[in-house]
């Protein structure tokens, strides 16, 4: 029925409402009643259903009111709102309200519901996503205990994993912010949704850039975790070696940090029974026995294990399975306590090696001096080798059994040391007084080493009376040796000068004897009668060999001479001592050897006071002349005396 429908009914009605009243005889103020309540009862009714509509009206622009906002906000927290064209901003919001307004309130509700819950769906996917995201994000957070390895970079352990100790860069955790969705009404219809990933007022954002921020910090956590697992199996496998090199048992009964290392190696130290000898105190006499030692050796743990074996290992393993401390993670607290037991490992690897070192060392000199077999040295080495307790208990047995072999023969050993001095003395070229000055003990009266020797089991005390005689023997020889050294390089020129000499001398003699000339000359008278004497041949080569042999020596002798008398007084100056070979100076004797060479001058003393004459005969103090009384060049100034150098 339409407007016009209803203006007929009513036309129609009251036309028929004033004929009954008038058929009835009803005076006129009755039919004015009568179509005052009609009209009063339309307008009732009409104003009813006006009031009816216009409430759905505004429900209905409520909820597509609300829906635009969860679906604006939905839209904002999935960051896919639609960006204005220029045009759209130009217009502004009325223009987008213009092409809304013609569209019927219902048949925007169910738009907008759709486009919500589809909105909503994505939504939950991504917030799915985002969740998952944050559990794996947060199964990391036990390794980024401790914060980052970069302040490790100071610590003195240097392992192989550690050519780059610092974490490698992780992005940061986003902030993930919420969405405030606007004009929310208590009595807005519910749409099915997630309730737990945003609350009526807000919701989290799940924009891409946050998700892609998200797997980029997880990204670099899995790095993070790479690179420090792989640190800390390093550290791991260094502390087993450690452990093994020098047999040091982890205490896995009472230490629960040395006993998570086993747990997180899946492994236990393997106990080893070993056949050992052990000498009685008293009567001397060595007794086999078995004893259970850890030998530097780890087992992998099986759960059959729980069960037999050795008492002590079984209870170790017992106490490794009802071990309820956490697994060990690649923490930087758990790399930093790695890296301190580590340290102390290595430093008592450093001390062990130090102290074999040592004893070795001890134990060589002594080996040398029994004369004992290379080959008996090096099985004893490698019987013992290793670093552990026993492999330096062995070398100090074996140290304390040659020092009382020692003490027995120390007569012997102060003999052969006697010896050695006497070679170095020798070599040295000093003087049997020069030693006696210097090392005293050397000279020393001993009685007969050998009767002393045979004697050593009945009368110790009168053996170990020379051990400080022999440690004052030992002492000496590495400072004869250091004097031998400094003046080696000296030395080997004084050879090479007295080997000159020596050439000088033998061209000399052999100047006096003219027969050399005379190759296969023969001394005596006629050979028979009747034979003619024949001549001996010249040689015509010596004289020019000797001629030869005389420049050589007149050219390098003098070299020798200067470089000796500028490298002695530097060695004395340097030692604090006089360069002395068998017993005299040798710089007085290059010295006077240079003297005597030197020819007289011919120029007689210019007498007088003045400053220029004592300057001329300064001048003249280092010219030579030859024997016809021309004036020779000036001589260099290593064959001037000290008396006459300016």
């Amino acid at each position: 029925m339409d407007i016009p429908a209803i203006t007929s009914l009513l036309s129609t009605s009251t036309s028929s409402l004033a004929a009954l009243h008038a058929k009835l005889g009803h005076p006129a103020d009755k039919l004015q009643q009568a179509l005052a309540l009609l009209a009063e009862t339309v307008r009732t009714t009409v104003d009813a259903q006006v009031a009816t509509l216009r409430e759905q009206v505004e429900q209905v622009e409520q909820e597509c009111e609300e829906y635009n906002s969860r679906l604006r906000a939905l839209k904002t927290a999935m960051g896919t709102e639609d960006a204005p064209t220029s045009k759209a901003r130009k217009s502004g919001k009325k223009s987008q309200d213009k092409d809304t307004a013609d569209e019927a309130l219902l048949v925007r509700r169910d738009r907008l519901v759709k486009e919500v819950q589809k909105s909503q769906k994505a939504y939950d996917v991504r917030c799915h996503k985002v969740d998952t995201l944050l559990e794996r994000i947060d199964q990391f957070s036990p390794m980024l205990e401790g914060g980052s390895t970069a302040d490790m970079s100071e610590d003195a352990v240097m392992v192989e994993a550690d050519a780059d100790s610092e974490d490698p860069e992780v992005p940061p955790l986003p902030v993930r912010t919420n969405v405030a969705i606007a004009n929310t009404a208590a009595n807005t219809p519910a749409i099915t949704t997630s309730a737990a990933y945003f609350t009526p007022q807000t919701i989290p954002i799940a924009t891409t850039s946050y998700i892609n921020a998200l797997t980029a910090h997880l990204n670099g956590l899995h790095a993070l975790h790479n690179a420090r697992a792989q640190r800390f199996q390093a550290y791991l496998q260094h502390i087993f070696d450690l452990w093994g090199s020098l047999h040091v048992r982890p205490n896995v009964e009472s230490d629960a940090f040395e006993r998570s290392i086993c747990r997180a190696a899946g492994v236990m130290p393997l106990m080893e029974a070993v056949q050992a000898e052990d000498e009685d105190g008293q009567t001397g006499e060595t007794e086999n026995s078995e004893k259970i030692l850890f030998r530097g050796h780890f087992r992998l743990i099986a759960a059959s294990e729980l069960e037999g074996g050795e008492e002590e290992d079984a209870t170790a393993v017992l106490i490794m399975a009802q071990d309820e401390t956490p697994m060990l993670l690649p923490s930087v607290t758990t790399l930093r306590r790695l890296r301190t037991l580590i340290q102390i490992l290595e430093e008592e690897k450093l001390r062990r090696e130090e102290r074999i070192q040592q004893l070795y060392d001890e134990l060589f000199v002594l080996w040398s001096r029994f004369d004992c077999d290379e080959s008996d040295m090096d099985e004893f080495v490698m019987e013992h080798k290793g670093l552990s307790l026993e492999a330096i208990a062995a070398y100090e047995a074996e140290l304390e059994k040659m020092v009382g072999l020692k003490a027995q023969h120390s007569l012997t050993f102060i003999t052969r040391i006697r010896a050695q001095m006497e070679q170095y003395r020798k070599s040295a070229r000093l003087t049997q007084e020069e030693c006696e000055a210097t090392w005293p003990e050397f000279f020393t009266p001993l009685p007969d080493a050998n009767a002393a020797a045979s004697n050593d089991s009945t009368e110790p005390p009168e053996q170990s009376a020379y051990d400080g005689l022999l440690e004052a023997h030992e002492e000496a020889i590495p400072k004869v040796l250091a004097l031998l050294e400094a003046k080696a390089p000296i030395m080997r020129l004084v050879e090479r000068y007295e080997e000159l000499c020596k050439e000088e001398e033998e061209l000399a003699e052999s100047a006096k004897n003219t027969s050399r000339l005379f190759a296969g000359a023969k001394k005596g008278g006629n050979a028979g009668l009747g034979s003619t004497a024949e001549k001996p041949k010249r040689d015509p080569g010596r004289l020019l060999r000797e001629e030869k042999m005389r420049k050589r020596v007149k050219l390098l002798k003098p070299k020798l001479e200067a470089e000796m008398l500028k490298a002695i007084p530097e060695w004395e100056q340097q030692h604090g001592q006089a360069f002395t070979m068998d017993g005299e100076r040798y710089f007085d004797k290059l010295e006077a050897a240079a003297a005597s060479r030197r020819p007289a001058s011919s120029i007689p003393p210019v007498s007088g006071s003045s400053s220029s004459a004592s300057l001329a005969g300064q001048k003249l103090s280092g010219l030579g002349s030859d024997p016809t009384g021309a004036i020779l060049r000036p001589q260099p100034d290593w064959l001037i005396g000290p008396d006459l150098r300016a």
